[in-house]
């Protein structure tokens, strides 16, 4: 029998309002928009924080609140057929705990189509990527006060996916979606916050990251 998962999405957002609400219309599952910018806008969320923490933690609040089994998070930035991937999530298997589609344009290169299917990797991308449940509850909160672009919670999402929970984490080579280039946050200050947090994890983290992570490219 086909398990039928229960999704919602949340669209982080930074002043990219209108590609926000167009892929709120897009799509045929709930979904709400946590805006970082620090103002008020209708129908939007605010955050506490600032940058891509504060957006974590308050979608992660959301997610949670809810009846839902899978969110699927996504910047505002991010192009593509996103209903297609809903309808993908809402069929995944129970082992997959961290889902993305592949990324064309700015990201890591593991994270570009490759072939056809599902292809396990060590961790997705936080632009777009659809957690279950249990994961979220074993990475959120994000410290956002000590590391306020949350570089790093992403390999941290797969670490604790597949080393702890002992589920897949998978790419989808069969649905792409694209990321414009220059469109992340300052790469430099991200890299600096991104060392402290892993090591903050400790050292079963640490030595996950060097042997899964730290070898790989971003294109």
């Amino acid at each position: 029998m086909m398990t039928t998962n229960n999704p919602i999405c949340i669209i982080s957002n930074y002043d990219r309002d209108d590609e926000a609400r167009c892929i709120q219309e897009n799509i045929a599952c709930p979904s709400y928009v946590v805006d970082s910018s620090g103002r008020n806008k209708f129908g939007f969320y605010q955050t506490r924080d600032p940058f891509f923490a504060g957006c974590f933690n308050k979608s992660c609040e959301i997610f949670l609140a809810s009846d839902a089994s899978h969110c699927l998070f996504v910047c505002s930035d991010v192009k593509g057929n996103l209903q297609s991937v809903i309808n993908r999530i809402e069929h995944l298997p129970e082992n997959i705990g961290v889902y993305s589609p592949a990324i064309l344009g700015q990201g890591w290169h593991h994270g570009k189509p490759q072939k056809y299917g599902l292809r396990d990797v060590p961790f997705c991308e936080g632009i777009i990527h659809c957690s279950t449940r249990g994961v979220i509850e074993k990475v959120y909160p994000v410290d956002a006060k000590n590391y306020p672009h949350a570089y790093g919670i992403d390999f941290y999402t797969g670490y604790m996916a597949s080393a702890i929970l002992g589920k897949r984490v998978v790419i989808d080579d069969g649905i792409n979606v694209y990321h414009p280039f220059g469109t992340s946050y300052d790469a430099n200050q991200a890299r600096r916050d991104m060392f402290p947090y892993i090591t903050s994890k400790g050292p079963d983290f640490v030595q996950w990251f060097q042997k899964n992570v730290a070898t790989l490219r971003y294109a």
